[in-house]
């Protein structure tokens, strides 16, 4: 695959990403976004599109997919390229002063500049196991160890009937089940 030539990459579609191409694209400059997300939007469409905005200039309130969908209509005669669903994973200066940005999906740009609107940062699923005990004070076991490890979790909670929240790792915490309950109500 040869080398995707525009003017600037923008890493991240979210509203920053989107209204830069808005931006750019008034001055005549061409632009492709990247985001892991599969949609443009950002947090906004992603975790909370129902949530209401209050700090958009000249909007007293606006929807947080209402201000995605704004956006996408503004910057339609610019005729962006989005590559969603990937992830940037190699950033260079080239020799000559341009920019190389390559994604997981095996593309590469030459870009004259990029953006980089990432905002916190790309989504990641975090994998979280859950073991239940019936004992009084579970400790690390193998089985939890295996767990870990052969799954890549991020975290395993331990379920436990006691009354005593406590850590078993940095990766292993244990919940007494009132506590678990409590936060599902």
């Amino acid at each position: 695959m040869s080398d995707i030539t525009t003017d600037v990459v923008i890493i991240g579609a979210g509203p920053c990403g989107l209204f830069q191409i808005f931006e750019l694209g008034l001055l005549g400059i061409s632009a492709h976004l990247v985001d892991s997300l599969p949609i443009a939007g950002g947090q906004c469409a992603e975790l909370y599109p129902e949530k209401p905005i209050y700090d958009i200039p000249a909007l007293p309130v606006c929807g947080a997919q209402e201000l995605v969908d704004r956006l996408m209509k503004q910057i339609e005669p610019f005729k962006p390229t989005f590559h969603l669903g990937e992830e940037v994973v190699e950033f260079a200066r080239r020799d000559d002063g341009r920019f190389r940005v390559g994604t997981t999906a095996g593309k590469v740009f030459n870009a004259g500049a990029v953006v980089i609107a990432a905002g916190v940062g790309s989504f990641q699923p975090r994998r979280i196991g859950v073991e239940v005990k019936y004992s009084d004070a579970p400790a690390m076991t193998p089985s939890i160890a295996a767990a870990c490890a052969d799954l890549k979790l991020d975290r395993v909670i331990v379920v436990y009937p006691g009354t005593k929240r406590y850590a078993l790792t940095r990766k292993v915490e244990v919940l007494p089940l009132r506590d678990v309950i409590g936060e599902l109500q």
